[in-house]
């Protein structure tokens, strides 16, 4: 995702599911003021809950923190979670095994997982749809 002119909002949080709902609240006031619809909002509100949860539950680093990215685009919104300390075992985003990722890659329209040492990235895409 190229994000060279596009608006960059970044969100830092403890690893504790509470304020899991304070980033559910950001990501729909950024999805409505770019005109996505209710059903995509609450798309989008789902699915980043259920990335930050699984993050959340799978970290032996409970008292650590994850950065959320919000990338605005023309057409889309892309979301991006960084934990820099997190033992996951995230091979990919498309286990359908992982029910949390299962619901995740149905609700947006691109889901992309990175896992390397320590360090979980997780890309999530909504486009607007054109109502």
């Amino acid at each position: 995702m190229n994000t060279q002119n596009n608006d960059i909002i970044k969100v830092t949080l403890k690893k504790k599911p509470e304020y899991v709902s304070i980033i559910r609240v950001t990501a729909s006031s950024i999805a409505n003021k770019m005109g996505f619809n209710i059903e995509e909002i609450e798309d989008i509100k789902l699915a980043l809950g259920e990335a930050c949860i699984s993050i959340i539950k799978n970290s032996n680093h409970v008292e650590g923190e994850y950065n959320i990215s919000f990338i605005i685009n023309e057409n889309s919104l892309g979301i991006k979670i960084e934990d820099f300390n997190n033992d996951n075992n995230i091979k990919d985003c498309k286990n359908k095994d992982d029910l949390s990722f299962f619901i995740i890659n149905t609700l947006m329209d691109e889901v992309k997982c990175d896992k390397n040492d320590k360090n979980i990235t997780v890309l999530l895409t909504k486009n607007r749809s054109n109502e």
